[in-house]
């Protein structure tokens, strides 16, 4: 509040919108079909007013499953209507219910992070490998000084991702090892249905080396310790958002080395 130089009013109105999201390479074809005006337009991250199945709202191309997708915010009220309507529109494009135990699978696949995982209040946006979102040279904002003085100085600690080399899962919290030395601490694992085998994201300290080297084996000490072999990048696909022609759909990057 101290910060608010511009009489702006902040409101929470999170009981006045229901959200339902369609996500996959065939989510703008099957959008298209009952939404005015064509989301096909929508740039990634943009938003526009629009009418769904005759009800007005706010969409957006955004998702966290890290495919193609879309946002659509409505009055609850009409809720089950345009669920039963979209459910509808696309059975031909074979769209499914989904919930957030699938949505999260999905996210890690695509590397994204998870606040409570890897985002908390002692973890920056850089330490949770989201510099991208933030551009430093664009002026003064809360916490531009911090982040500039950590890039000068060096993380504290590092996200990486990696794939169990058995049928173990990671979860949360478990400590991972290298070398015989506790480096960090998984932050996510989960069982990946694109890849068909267990991946997760591991924070660890920069001092202790946590970073593997390519291909490098860590263990994590669950279950009489279970080993893993290290990436040296978080994403694990590639979707429509990181290269992926419209429509083809995710791509795997676990096949190879990165």
């Amino acid at each position: 509040v101290s910060h608010n130089h511009f009489d702006a009013e902040v409101r929470d109105v999170s009981d006045g919108y229901s959200q339902l999201a369609i996500q996959g390479p065939r989510a703008a074809s099957t959008l298209a079909r009952v939404t005015d005006p064509d989301p096909n337009g929508l740039g990634t991250y943009w938003f526009m007013r629009a009418r769904c199945l005759g009800v007005e709202g706010i969409l957006a191309r955004t998702g966290y499953t890290g495919e193609d997708g879309f946002e659509f915010y409505f009055t609850p009220e009409e809720s089950e209507r345009l669920w039963n309507g979209l459910l509808d529109a696309g059975k031909g494009e074979g769209l499914v219910p989904a919930g957030l135990g699938a949505r999260n699978t999905l996210r890690l696949e695509a590397g994204y992070a998870l606040y409570g995982h890897e985002l908390d209040e002692e973890t920056t946006l850089l330490e949770a490998n989201l510099g991208w979102i933030s551009k430093l040279e664009k002026g003064e904002f809360l916490g531009r000084e911090a982040l500039l003085a950590e890039k000068r100085g060096g993380l504290r600690k590092k996200l990486v991702g990696f794939e169990m080399l058995d049928r173990a899962i990671a979860r949360a919290n478990y400590a991972v090892w290298a070398a015989g030395i506790e480096v960090g601490r998984v932050t996510s694992g989960s069982p990946a249905p694109f890849l068909k085998k267990n991946i997760g994201l591991a924070s660890g300290e920069q001092r202790r080396r946590s970073t593997p080297d390519r291909g490098g084996n860590l263990k994590s000490r669950f279950g009489g310790g279970a080993g893993a072999r290290g990436k040296s990048r978080c994403r694990f696909i590639k979707g429509h958002y990181s290269g992926a022609a419209p429509g083809s759909g995710r791509r795997s990057l676990g096949a190879k080395r990165i």
